[in-house]
């Protein structure tokens, strides 16, 4: 098959240049997942990466997080870390040729820790060990698998000499399990693309869209006395306590079209402070709550929960006057159109190697809300790798289903960046 002079390479064609390259993206990944890259320390897995994509001849670049104006840029979460000697990664291949459209791969390099899980393991988190072709390690799938599976599909391609008409940039952020602040980095200094693919564990699914979180703190304020005749007074946080029992409870009554695809919103009662110590009476209390949201859905369902834990709260609290409420936190829901040009077409390419896999939506969240609502890049996500599996101990790779990825994600890069 030919586009103007360029080889466009079979389905047959890609999955042998795949398969030829299985090895070296284990290889990769091995060593990738053998560095530990918990926020805010990615800059040596960054490096591991960039000198594997430099020794087979792509362009790399080690983009820094902060180019002086990020703190200021729509969307920045400020989560406590600094923003120096945390680079972003973007390799680039093809994009010589008129007429063809631009592709961003977008995965993170960071992982969530694994010490305290670590007992838990049957093998080291660091160790990528195979067994029963399994690839065991902490980011095996959340997410340096399928950054390791974007880049051996553009380089199968770039084996069997094909070259895309259209740019495609793999970008290795930094900082998005707390923050999301390495996509954003990248986004507001102008990598953007036609379509972006935002490479997450989907179990080799395609997603069109993702929930939102919504961080809600109350603070109860009490009165510190001695704890002798703190019996006798409204207590901070025993009313915290109650408070997040009805806030548990906020959603009787909620009906949103929305629910259809992404299922009704999930509360979580995550964290409660409070207290100095165990002789006086607690001055302070606050509860720090989760509401994970579809798209559409944010101002009507925090309406609803504020509504719903103001009343039911005034009947058991003896003074609602002393609790505060604050959204402390926002990751904004996303979606692309399910039957937007890319989702289509991506969904296509992977139908045609994987039959029995859907189109969905995601019930987490993902860096994908900023490509799609900040920058207006057409993103979905997909990946291998179960999401039950991310974060989790013993997380692992299946090596089969990451190879069926990648010869996905070669067929659609053939398909999408010859316009």
């Amino acid at each position: 098959m030919k586009k103007d002079s360029i080889d466009i390479p079979g389905l047959g064609k890609i999955q042998t240049a795949v398969q030829a390259r299985r090895e070296w993206g284990v290889r990769g990944l091995q060593r990738l997942v053998s560095i530990d890259s918990v926020s805010p320390y990615e800059e040596e897995c960054q490096q591991a990466l960039a000198d594997l994509l430099t020794s087979e001849g792509l362009y790399v670049e080690l983009v820094p997080l902060d180019d002086g104006n990020l703190r200021s840029v729509d969307g920045f979460v400020d989560a406590g870390l600094p923003l120096e000697k945390r680079p972003n990664l973007v390799a680039t291949f093809g994009g010589n040729h008129e007429g063809g459209r631009s592709l961003i791969f977008n995965g993170h390099i960071d992982t969530v820790s694994w010490m305290e899980q670590l007992e838990k393991w049957k093998f080291h988190p660091l160790s990528g060990e195979i067994v029963d072709d399994k690839l065991y390690g902490r980011g095996s799938i959340d997410d340096k698998g399928p950054i390791m599976a974007a880049a051996t599909a553009i380089l199968a391609l770039k084996d069997i000499g094909y070259e895309p008409s259209g740019k495609v940039s793999l970008t290795s952020v930094v900082g998005e399990e707390p923050s999301g602040n390495g996509t954003l980095s990248l986004c507001s200094q102008g990598y953007l693309a036609d379509g972006a693919i935002n490479i997450e564990p989907t179990d080799n699914d395609v997603v069109y869209g993702h929930r939102g979180i919504i961080g809600l703190r109350y603070q109860i304020r009490g009165e510190a006395r001695h704890s002798s005749i703190g019996s006798h007074q409204p207590n901070a946080i025993l009313e915290a306590g109650c408070l997040g029992r009805i806030f548990l409870k906020s959603l009787e009554g909620w009906s949103d079209p929305s629910d259809e695809n992404y299922g009704a919103p999930s509360l979580n009662v995550g964290r409660i402070e409070g207290g100095e110590d165990i002789f006086t009476t607690p001055e302070l209390c606050q509860l720090d709550c989760c509401i994970r949201y579809a798209p559409g859905t944010y101002e009507k369902v925090l309406e609803h929960i504020s509504k719903y834990v103001h009343l039911e709260g005034s009947k058991v609290l003896k003074s609602f006057d002393r609790i505060s409420e604050e959204v402390f936190a926002h990751y904004d829901a996303a979606q692309t159109e399910p039957d937007d040009r890319i989702v289509q077409e991506f969904y296509e390419c992977v139908r045609m190697i994987e039959p029995d896999r859907r189109l969905k939506v995601f019930p987490a969240g993902s860096d994908a809300r900023h490509l799609i609502n900040r920058y207006q890049v057409p993103t979905l996500i997909f990946g291998p790798g179960q999401l039950n599996l991310a974060h989790a101990e013993n997380e692992h790779l299946n090596l089969d289903q990451w190879l069926l990825a990648i010869q996905e994600i070669a067929l659609f890069i053939t398909r999408w960046c010859e316009g």
